[in-house]
């Protein structure tokens, strides 16, 4: 249960509800020049890319609170459970979140849900920025993907300071509809592939292809880890992504 501990951190909540949006609005402040620059140097779609606002973050003091800030803006389910990005380039992402009394079950640990939420967030912000890559350096492309299913496996209580990493695969290249599997665990990626082979159906303007499992279905492993390195929870997502080219004319 809480305890005393528990109990007084609960009472000091809205003061660490007001220090964590102090920090957001100074660390935004501090970043938003540098956002600016790079809409003055590079293309505004560019600069506006999750990827570039935060380079433009983590090269900023407190900027990863200013990303938090902007996730609690953009997905305020997501940043219920105040998800902190360390890392992010073009191929992988990590971020953490902190045990806090709100975020436990009866059994004194972190809810199932806060490490799911934790996993779709870190894994949902590295393919999401990869599809908008895609759009921004491939000319008459546009890539977009959905989350069609979230399920998790938790293998230990997990308590403390929890890090998720999660490398995902190389997305699909090939135009047309595309299932895509994303196992994320934190602190470590393994990487599973084999020979893919394609299934596929021709429509007006598109190449759809499916992807299942015995067709060599791009998967990536991703654990959830807790402060002494234990294996705590493992989360795997199915993506549905969308490859277009543009300069077809439909049928």
């Amino acid at each position: 249960m809480l305890g005393p501990l528990g109990i007084v951190r609960w009472a000091f909540r809205p003061l660490d509800k007001l220090l964590f949006a102090s920090a957001a609005i100074v660390g935004t402040a501090m970043t938003t020049p540098r956002i600016l620059y790079n809409v003055s140097t590079l293309s505004s779609a560019r600069a506006l890319s999750q990827l570039e606002i935060w380079r433009a973050c983590a090269a900023s003091p407190l900027g990863a609170y200013a990303f938090a800030g902007f996730v609690n803006f953009a997905a305020p389910y997501s940043g219920s459970v105040r998800p902190i990005l360390t890392k992010m380039n073009a191929i992988e992402a990590e971020g953490y979140i902190v045990e806090q009394p709100w975020l436990t079950n009866p059994f004194n640990s972190v809810h199932a849900v806060a490490l799911t939420n934790l996993g779709e967030f870190v894994s949902g912000i590295i393919v999401t920025s990869q599809l908008e890559q895609m759009s921004l350096t491939q000319a008459n492309i546009t890539a977009r993907g959905i989350v069609t299913s979230l399920g998790s496996t938790y293998h230990k209580k997990a308590r403390g300071t929890i890090t998720a990493k999660c490398t995902p695969p190389p997305l699909p290249t090939t135009e047309g509809k595309h299932a895509y599997k994303v196992w994320f665990t934190v602190k470590s990626a393994i990487i599973y592939s084999s020979n893919s082979r394609y299934l596929g159906c021709f429509l007006p303007g598109y190449v759809c292809v499916y992807l299942a499992n015995e067709y060599g279905c791009l998967q990536v492993l991703t654990e959830l880890y807790d402060a002494q390195g234990v294996h705590v929870a493992t989360t795997e997502a199915q993506w549905h992504i969308l490859i277009k080219n543009t300069a077809v004319k439909q049928a």
